[in-house]
């Protein structure tokens, strides 16, 4: 078993529902920062490609998509090493956060002439190589402000954080909307992203000087972090390399729209995870708290942590896969109707994508990050042998629009496929004695209200609010939804606020 970090006394004493505490508190200010910044997201995400078209937004998706898998090489697994360690030794940050920044940015310029070089060998446009090479631009600068954010809320303190993230995404969309209404160039579309990321760096450098973030160069500091850092390291680029679907797709279909219809799909079922960044930079440090006090203590975070994750997300993905073809038709247009079949199928990854990153923190907590890094490594090879193994008998099957459905089927298989090398390494210990069954409840409650809405087909649209009904009736029933348990969560979570904001008698 392996130990969890040394820590001070003090942490050790500091009750776990404390900890808890905080983390709701931190979660809440960060959704709500979010939630902020979602009418801004959802108008950009639905607006671009319904303006740029199918082949023009496969381009844009393509180049998008080759900058974040060059550009992920720079992580070097620090975040998830800094979440661990941060929340028991805060000043050891400044140990090697300057000579880290130095090091991806050396890292960050061989990777864009690499992408620069490889898009010209392969005969890309010169429009592409322009767009990828601003995208590259963007993810260097967002690996950066992503470690300064994984470092503020690993302090426990996010307050400033949520106002940049906010301003930052106003900056971003409005760039953007401005680009679009005045029919800029591509390049000049993906510098938007480049310039929500400098104003996030500015903001978060003050913000992280401000509680004692030095940014100097130890050599030695820095040598001895990538070395610890790097079972983290391929969990970290496996989040980038995600996007090698998209090349993949490119490459073997040959069409710009099929790439078109599958990143609007794609992009659809992202606004499903928006909340993935809260979900890491909050439960991590509560985590290693957690694991820092006792091995029982992790288990019964991340056991309710995982049952909250089936409660919530489970009603979303049916929610999504049943009325695919209601939000493609208003958010992109005819034009985008192939892009249906895939949505449908990426539904089905939002349960899949919240528990991997669960099981990925917890074992990050429990000191077992090399079994993080065999799940992300096999994950990423099997996500390239399946995509390229199943585009083409889906395109054959499927018509229009199955190629996508393929590559979105591979991503689906892959999430399951990482999630069960996770769950192999923390036993037994990760599901506990009720997931299992919670799960078993919550697949039967979604079928059934899937076949009432095939029953009801002749409703239209007006059957879907009759799914969800029957999902949630039938989820109660079963218990596949723990409301008391819920309710009970948040009168505690009242109780306490009121108590520690209640004067001492």
């Amino acid at each position: 078993m392996s130990a969890g970090p040394t820590v001070p006394n003090e942490v050790r004493r500091q009750p776990l529902s404390d900890d808890a505490r905080l983390a709701a508190r931190n979660a809440a200010k960060l959704i709500l920062s979010l939630a902020a910044t979602w009418s801004v997201a959802l108008v950009v995400r639905l607006w671009l490609p319904r303006h740029l078209g199918p082949e023009k937004f496969g381009l844009f998706s393509l180049a998008e998509s080759l900058a974040v898998t060059y550009i992920g090489f720079t992580t070097l697994g620090i975040d998830d090493y800094t979440q661990r360690e941060i929340p028991v030794r805060p000043r050891h940050a400044s140990d090697y956060f300057g000579g880290v920044t130095a090091l991806r940015l050396c890292l960050g310029v061989l990777l864009l002439i690499a992408l620069w070089a490889s898009l010209r060998l392969s005969g890309r446009s010169a429009e592409t190589i322009a767009v990828a090479t601003v995208f590259g631009l963007g993810y260097v600068a967002q690996i950066f402000t992503q470690s300064q954010g994984v470092f503020l809320t690993a302090r426990g303190t996010v307050n400033r954080l949520a106002i940049t993230n906010v301003v930052a995404k106003l900056a971003w969309g409005g760039f953007l909307l401005v680009a679009l209404v005045l029919g800029a160039p591509l390049a000049v579309l993906a510098a938007a992203f480049l310039v929500g990321q400098l104003v996030r760096a500015a903001m978060l450098h003050a913000e992280s000087s401000s509680h004692g973030l030095e940014y100097r160069i130890d050599v030695r500091a820095v040598r001895a972090v990538v070395l610890a850092s790097t079972p983290y390291f391929a969990n970290q680029a496996a989040l980038y390399l995600n996007r090698l679907d998209v090349p993949i797709l490119a490459y073997v279909t040959g069409d710009d729209r099929a790439v078109g219809w599958y990143g609007a799909a794609m992009s659809f079922s992202q606004l499903v995870f928006l909340v993935a960044p809260v979900m890491g930079s909050v439960l991590l440090p509560l985590m290693s708290r957690a694991w820092a006090r006792s091995e029982s203590d992790l288990w019964m975070v991340v056991h309710k942590c995982a049952g909250g994750i089936i409660a919530l997300a489970t009603p979303i993905a049916l929610v999504v896969m049943l009325g695919a073809d209601i939000w493609i038709r208003l958010a992109f247009g005819e034009s985008f109707g192939p892009a249906v079949l895939s949505l449908r199928v990426f539904a089905l990854q939002a349960v899949l994508t919240y528990l991997t990153l669960l099981m990925a923190m917890a074992l990050v907590a429990a000191g077992r990050a090399w079994r993080l890094t065999l799940s992300s490594a096999i994950a990423i090879v099997a996500r390239v042998a399946l995509v390229a193994a199943l585009v083409p008998p889906c395109a054959r099957v499927f018509g229009t629009g199955g190629a996508g459905a393929g590559a979105a089927l591979a991503v689906v298989l892959t999430e399951l496929v990482a999630l069960s090398v996770m769950l192999r390494g923390l036993r037994r210990q990760a599901l506990g004695d009720r997931l299992p069954a919670q799960t078993a409840k919550s697949i039967l409650a979604f079928l059934a209200a899937s076949a009432v809405h095939v029953a009801l087909g002749g409703l239209g649209p007006w059957r879907l609010p009759i799914d969800v009904a029957v999902y949630l009736g039938l989820a109660l029933l079963l218990g596949a939804l723990p409301l008391g348990e819920l309710v009970g969560f948040v009168r505690e979570a009242i109780a306490a606020r009121r108590t520690e904001s209640s004067p001492a008698s």
